[in-house]
């Protein structure tokens, strides 16, 4: 099987969510989210996700925010080459406490009120971020906020490699155990507002 570069969005995004970063000379997978079945546990979900895209041990995953915390789940059932995490976490005890805090309203949110925000001095990456977040089935995203805050966390890999911003309010950084790349001033969306870092240091961790 061909060794692959398989990029797992956020939650509320999907492949657009790396449209600006550039990975020259491989076989680039960028994926979006799958239906979820009632009652699942991420673990199987990850587990479908797999089978889905066809994932093996030759892939590098390369996972943002939740789409981390799914290729973690993943790598516990089929290692890949190589695990890079950007903006995530191994262990839900990483989330910011006030953001763990909320979470039990993430079933009952009016996620649909995101539709009423005023966009026009808006920057571009916000924009998108919005627009995908609008395009996913809020089903989903009420499951995605049950199922992560359930997740037991998946034990850090050999060669896992993690991304992580200064500013990131969502993971704070001092919450992490091990960041091997630090972007000074990057926040939760920076694959998205500092794409040339992410690539550079994409490239630099795959050579």
């Amino acid at each position: 099987m061909t060794a692959r570069l398989v990029l797992i969005p956020g939650m509320g995004a999907d492949h657009r969510l790396f449209d600006g970063i550039s990975l020259p000379g491989r076989e680039v997978l960028r994926t979006d989210w799958i239906p979820h079945r009632d009652g699942e546990h991420l673990s199987a979900y990850a587990g479908r996700f797999a089978e889905y895209y066809g994932i093996g041990a030759a892939d590098t995953l390369i996972g943002v925010s939740m789409g981390g915390i799914v290729a973690g789940a993943l790598a516990q059932r089929v290692p890949p080459q190589r695990l890079i995490l950007i903006s995530s976490c191994t262990d839900i005890s990483q989330l910011s406490p006030l953001i763990a805090a909320l979470s039990p309203m993430g079933p009952y949110s009016p996620f649909g009120l995101a539709r009423l925000l005023p966009r026009g001095l808006m920057p571009a990456q916000r924009k998108l971020a919005l627009e995908m977040f609008e395009a996913q089935d809020m089903t989903f995203i009420r499951w995605a906020c049950g199922a992560v805050m359930e997740w037991t966390g998946a034990p850090r890999l050999p060669g896992t490699v993690s991304i992580h911003g200064t500013v990131d309010r969502v993971f704070p950084i001092r919450r992490q155990p091990q960041v091997d790349v630090t972007i000074q001033g990057g926040g939760h969306l920076m694959v998205m507002d500092r794409t040339a870092d992410i690539s550079d240091a994409l490239v630099r961790i795959l050579q």
